[in-house]
């Protein structure tokens, strides 16, 4: 997989925001260390506005919440029971 075929997804996310206004907030995310290994993180991002409410900018947290989920071991593309992506994804 190339590494613009992985960025596209946040890149499209980000877009959103800028777009939108809105923010993104706990948007289960899954991830590969330089290890090979596979993570699970929430990621929040904001829209940073200037006076006349025009985004500027990003502002953004990621967790590691692999094993706070107990999801050390999930199969890619699966989640956690109970857990969905943000906006329904």
């Amino acid at each position: 997989m190339s590494l613009k075929s992985k960025l596209t997804p946040y890149f499209a996310n980000e877009q959103r925001i800028v777009e939108t206004g809105q923010p993104l907030i706990g948007n289960l995310e899954r991830i590969c260390d330089r290890g090979g290994n596979l993570h699970w993180v929430s990621n929040s991002e904001v829209p940073i506005k200037d006076a006349q409410g025009r985004v500027t900018g990003l502002a953004g947290v990621v967790r590691d919440v692999t094993f706070q989920w107990g999801c050390g071991s999930l199969q890619p593309g699966k989640l956690p029971r109970g857990v969905r992506r943000a906006g329904g994804r």
